[in-house]
């Protein structure tokens, strides 16, 4: 009994030592496989979020990319749009410059003609006269004391007339520069608004269009005003044309001058104008290259924008254009007409000397005669020229408003491209945000997918570990209950 006593001690402190080794063993593989699938979801979880970072950084670097280019391709396209309309407004400059100085020669050259003819004329009549009179003193004394008395007076009443005429025209003249300059600085002043709203307003950009299609009206209705003047200006000049008839030529080589210097003085302030202009545009332009290089974001209202100035500017133009032409044409009318009331003066003083002289001078009447069919064979010949010029010079008028009519139709065409190009990258835009949108959707379903696979992973370990837990514990109730029964 002694010796079954110790055997029993030592068979249930083995039993004891083995169940304490095995629980240890049991604890440790457990804390093993903690520690295991810990790790196994840090690194999946780090493994995903390095994923989605650098897919995140992908697509930035794309969208980027894809920015940067459009932008880059847009500032091209705009800067060589710029370049073309900068080099073609200096050519239609360069051209209309060298159209008004050909025109001024040609006036220049035409009015030194006819002052050579009339001074040549002026001389054989003088010299004429000259014969007549000695030949004839005697008879005509006291009638050329009459005629002479009679004439003093007619020309001192034609001169009056002129004087009164031409304070007259010099009066409406100056009303006509002073309106012309309110209407000018109106439009400064309305143009100047509008470019202030335009860039406080933004967004407002039909507002917009009703200010320009305003602008366009109040330009319409100056032309028709300004065609009213000179149409009332032409009915004046017809009523007063019989009056004028009996001018003087000398008075009225002076009122040609007048002209000619009123015209040029005409010429000098539109051409300061249009410096004026240009000197404003090319202010607007940099202040626009200035807001283009600093705001990058609003490279497509910018653009919008610049093309509205360019089309109120082409309107603009082409209203001082119109306007320039209406005066030139009015001019050459003027000029016209003046040569045309000195030709028929000069025909009619010489029909009159004719017939006066025609019982004492046939074999002067032939030479008269010769030189005055020369005479009427130069004017013809002027005349002819001066029609074929101004037939020469309409048809260039129509072929530069037919140039600036494909201009505003190319530039047309280009906005309607800039638009359904900025319409097809918004598309792009939209689809490739949509497209990033579902990768991301994706993305978080696969995420998603991968942690329930971890998780049911993680729950099969612990039911298998349960299991062996149990089967465990099966097999040492088993071997105490055969410890028991031995």
């Amino acid at each position: 009994m002694s010796s079954q006593i110790p055997e029993k001690e030592a068979r249930s402190g083995l039993t004891g030592v083995m169940q304490l080794s095995q629980r240890l063993l049991l604890l440790q593989s457990h804390r093993l496989l903690l520690l295991q699938s810990h790790r196994l979801l840090l690194q999946s979880q780090q493994s995903q979020r390095l994923l989605l970072q650098q897919s995140h950084r992908l697509l930035l670097l794309q969208s980027h990319r894809l920015l940067l280019l459009q932008s880059h391709r847009l500032l091209l396209l705009q800067s060589h749009r710029l370049l073309l309309l900068q080099s073609h407004r200096l050519l239609l400059q360069h051209s209309h410059r060298l159209l008004l100085l050909h025109s001024h020669r040609l006036l220049l050259l035409q009015s030194h003609r006819l002052l050579l003819l009339q001074s040549h004329r002026l001389l054989l009549l003088q010299s004429h006269r000259l014969l007549l009179l000695q030949s004839h003193r005697l008879l005509l004394q006291q009638s050329h004391r009459l005629l002479l008395l009679q004439s003093q007076r007619l020309l001192l009443l034609q001169s009056h007339r002129l004087l009164l005429q031409q304070s007259h025209r010099l009066l409406l003249l100056q009303s006509h520069r002073l309106l012309l300059q309110q209407s000018h600085r109106l439009l400064l002043q309305q143009s100047h608004r509008l470019l202030l709203l335009q860039s406080h307003r933004l967004l407002l950009l039909q507002s917009h269009r009703l200010l320009l299609l305003q602008s366009h009206r109040l330009l319409l209705q100056q032309s028709h005003r300004l065609l009213l003047l000179h149409s009332h200006r032409l009915l004046l000049l017809q009523s007063h044309r019989l009056l004028l008839l009996q001018s003087h030529r000398l008075l009225l080589l002076q009122s040609q001058r007048l002209l000619l210097l009123q015209s040029h003085r005409l010429l000098l302030q539109q051409s300061h104008r249009l410096l004026l202009l240009q000197s404003h545009r090319l202010l607007l332009q940099q202040s626009h290259r200035l807001l283009l290089l600093h705001s990058h974001r609003l490279l497509l209202l910018q653009s919008q924008r610049l093309l509205l100035l360019q089309s109120h500017r082409l309107l603009l133009l082409q209203s001082q254009r119109l306007l320039l032409l209406q005066s030139h044409r009015l001019l050459l009318l003027q000029s016209h007409r003046l040569l045309l009331q000195q030709s028929h003066r000069l025909l009619l003083l010489q029909s009159h000397r004719l017939l006066l002289l025609q019982s004492q001078r046939l074999l002067l009447l032939q030479s008269h005669r010769l030189l005055l069919l020369q005479s009427q064979r130069l004017l013809l010949l002027q005349s002819h020229r001066l029609l074929l010029q101004q037939s020469h010079r309409l048809l260039l008028l129509q072929s530069h408003r037919l140039l600036l009519l494909q201009s505003h139709r190319l530039l047309l065409q280009q906005s309607h491209r800039l638009l359904l190009l900025q319409s097809h990258r918004l598309l792009l835009l939209q689809s490739h945000r949509l497209l990033l949108q579902q990768s991301h959707r994706l993305l978080l379903l696969q995420s998603q997918r991968l942690l329930l696979l971890q998780s049911q992973r993680l729950l099969l370990q612990q039911s298998h570990r349960l299991l062996l837990l149990q089967s465990h514990r099966l097999l040492l109730i088993w071997v105490d209950r055969e410890t028991l029964s031995s």
